[in-house]
């Protein structure tokens, strides 16, 4: 099955944005708590002090918006449950895991694989009611690059209005696509603002890496569209 969706214009968009008049950086991530600088309350607070204290050319402050990611990120249930009951070394290693009660694998397994979208529905729904019981506000903003396109939909009745990592570039190179995650929903000539006409949703993407763990820098990225 083709899973890849064209149903984008950027002509077509909630929004028309001066970019060069008002040029914007949206620091976006789906990984601040396990950030290695973040490693407690007071870190996060002093994170947010540092992007509180910088203001617009329209007088606005930073805005942080949480995101909703997944319900078991990279670790999908149907191919988890299959691995706990495979004959394998990678079985051998998700049991013992399953024992000490971790769920994450050092490997992909699609969140999603194996699900209709009424099973996508449900599971968005139950991941989103969490949301809502943590943070008193439903998610607006949604991010998960082992979503299939179909995915989108779902999160879209699920009250989502801005869809992240729909394009991707590490050192000026698109990674959204291949061999790696055959299965993902990013598009290599979406641009940053594009408006899905279909499922009311705008997308954003990601050029630049500052953690740690990566050797991209500032310096190296290579800027992605910003319109038509």
């Amino acid at each position: 099955m083709d899973r890849q969706c064209s149903c984008y214009s950027t002509r077509t968009r909630k929004f028309e944005i001066d970019w060069k008049a008002h040029p914007a950086a949206v620091f976006e991530s789906d990984d601040w708590g396990a950030c290695e600088y973040v490693i407690g309350p007071e870190d996060d607070r002093r994170r947010l002090a540092i992007m509180g204290s910088f203001f617009g050319q329209d007088h606005h402050p930073t805005l942080e918006t949480p995101e909703f990611l997944a319900g078991l990120h990279h670790t999908g249930p149907k191919p988890w449950l299959k691995l706990l009951r495979e004959d394998s070394e990678k079985g051998e290693i998700a049991r013992k895991l399953f024992d000490i009660k971790c769920y994450s694998q050092d490997w992909h397994l699609p969140e999603y694989d194996g699900m209709d979208v009424r099973e996508q529905f449900a599971w968005v729904a139950a991941g989103v009611e969490r949301f809502k019981r943590v943070f008193g506000f439903a998610p607006k903003a949604a991010i998960n690059s082992d979503a299939y396109p179909e995915t989108e939909t779902v999160w879209a009745l699920n009250g989502i209005e801005t869809i992240c990592l729909k394009v991707c570039r590490v050192e000026g190179k698109i990674v959204t696509y291949g061999e790696k995650k055959p299965w993902n929903m990013q598009h290599p000539d979406v641009p940053i603002g594009a408006y899905n006409t279909i499922n009311d949703v705008v997308y954003l993407g990601r050029n630049v890496f500052f953690d740690g763990a990566r050797r991209t820098t500032a310096g190296t990225a290579t800027p992605l569209r910003a319109g038509p």
